[in-house]
């Protein structure tokens, strides 16, 4: 039986939902939508929420950011799940402040809608745990490393002041994709300067990582390979909260794409002697200080 989609999770409004925070949804609907802020959930969840009726906002910023440990940059919500979902609970459960930034709402797609995609999000989120994830507004199927996007993205760099940063496999057919890593390139470099209006304090990333998520039928050698076998379930069903772009509209054949994920998860475990891995990549050197944790 293939994960469902959590029936305590309200839909939101996707242009709307582009902040979480430490709050997670347990039900309701949201209160006090009037395109400024959303303030109060039913059950007393409280968020904030930057909102807007018709198209994406621009993500900014407001009050005291959460300076994290690892921020990971995701073209489309879904991406950070498929690529280094098993990862992101691994870092959590070592103490690590572990955040998702969503370049785009990942929408139009075949089955889903703004509201639908903003719902599957938000449970995914809940079920990694994640503390923090925000949307910066790009545009889905138009994404470009542009002037003005690497602004964007070199501003959330310097209000979180991330030590790694996680960005796609640069080779891909999807041109987002590819569009996403030469956008993390240019502001991670562009984090660091002085004399700017950027807001925030500038910072310079130690490292860039990438995880797989790749629409190209070929697996590229990677950096290393982490052992995720004691999270993989947990990372399957933040996947299945994607009901709209996994499960919804696909043929009922074997094997599905789920079933498709655990093959791969379990290629890539086979490659290190455990049952089930993610493959990640690194342009730069892998640092150690020791080899107790070499498998």
């Amino acid at each position: 039986m293939q994960p469902a989609l959590p029936t305590n999770i309200s839909p939101m409004i996707a242009v709307v939902t582009i902040r979480f925070t430490t709050e997670s949804f347990q039900g309701g609907d949201l209160a006090n939508l009037q395109g400024g802020t959303v303030s109060k959930v039913e059950g007393g969840v409280k968020s904030t929420w930057s909102s807007t009726i018709s198209r994406p906002m621009m993500l900014a910023l407001t009050g005291s950011p959460m300076n994290l440990d690892v921020l990971v940059i995701a073209p489309h919500p879904d991406d950070a799940e498929l690529g280094m979902g098993g990862a992101i609970l691994n870092m959590l459960s070592q103490g690590k402040r572990v955040g998702v930034l969503d370049l785009t709402t990942g929408e139009p797609t075949p089955h889903g809608s703004p509201e639908i995609r903003a719902a599957e999000t938000a449970a995914a989120t809940k079920v990694l745990g994640l503390s923090w994830r925000e949307n910066l507004g790009l545009v889905n199927r138009s994404l470009e490393a542009t002037l003005d996007a690497r602004k964007k993205l070199a501003s959330v760099i310097r209000q979180t002041t991330p030590r790694w940063l996680f960005a796609p496999y640069w080779t891909d057919a999807h041109p987002d994709h590819v569009a996403a890593t030469q956008l993390v390139d240019a502001a991670r470099f562009w984090a660091k300067l002085s004399k700017t209006d950027m807001p925030g304090k500038r910072h310079h990333p130690e490292r860039i990582y990438n995880y797989y998520c790749v629409h190209l039928k070929m697996h590229a050698q990677p950096a290393f390979v982490l052992d995720i076998s004691d999270v993989w379930e947990q990372k399957l069903e933040s996947i299945a909260c994607y009901q709209s772009q996994f499960v919804t509209g696909r043929e009922s054949m074997s094997p599905t794409f789920l079933e498709q994920l655990e093959i791969e998860a379990g290629y890539w475990g086979k490659s290190i002697g455990v049952r089930y891995g993610e493959p990640f990549h690194s342009r730069e050197p892998i640092g150690m200080t020791n080899f107790q944790s070499l498998v």
